[in-house]
């Protein structure tokens, strides 16, 4: 078994953990958005009592 019988199966761990990360991160903006438009459109509707 030569060092790159080792590194491979990391790097792709990694490889594979960096685009789950980047993946959750841009969902995580989307839900922001989404968010801070409905506060937005709230915001704007008068208050009725």
């Amino acid at each position: 078994m030569g060092p790159e019988d080792i590194i491979a199966p990391q790097y792709y761990r990694l490889s594979s953990q960096r685009g789950l990360f980047e993946h959750l991160s841009h969902l995580q903006r989307l839900n922001t958005l989404n968010f801070l438009f409905a506060f937005r459109q709230r915001q704007e509707k008068p208050l009725r009592l």
